[in-house]
């Protein structure tokens, strides 16, 4: 498979949540979801963002009756592992599978703790599809 890192931004990472936690959906339902959580944003900023996450292959849509319905292509997890590993690359100036290969319990575990404290709420996360 190759492999092509895709910059997400904030926006994006919020839509794609949406898309995550409640599966397919129109612009209307990430607004509302969006909405819901506090995020006031327009109608044609959600279509953008999702617009541009099909661009960047993050998400994909066919037309269900008068609609577009949205899906995340890219999964949480995948976006987890390769935001993990940019700032393995950041931070240690290295590699994941060269932490992985030196089998440092230490290093291991401190990266496994950056991953849960950071979560997915800042800055450009690298996507690897």
């Amino acid at each position: 498979m190759a492999r092509r890192t895709v910059e997400l931004g904030e926006a994006e990472l919020e839509t794609l949540r949406v898309l995550w936690d409640r599966g397919p959906c129109t612009v209307r339902d990430v607004l509302e979801a969006l909405h819901e959580s506090g995020r006031k944003v327009a109608y044609t900023t959600v279509l953008t963002t999702l617009t541009r996450l099909e661009q960047k292959k993050a998400a994909s849509s066919n037309k269900s009756g008068m609609a577009y319905v949205y899906r995340a292509k890219i999964s949480r997890e995948r976006v987890v592992r390769s935001r993990i590993g940019s700032l393995v690359q950041q931070l240690f100036d290295f590699q994941t599978r060269d932490v992985l290969a030196a089998r440092d319990d230490d290093v291991f575990r401190a990266i496994l703790d950056l991953g849960i404290e950071v979560g997915m709420h800042h800055g450009q996360v690298a996507c690897v599809e």
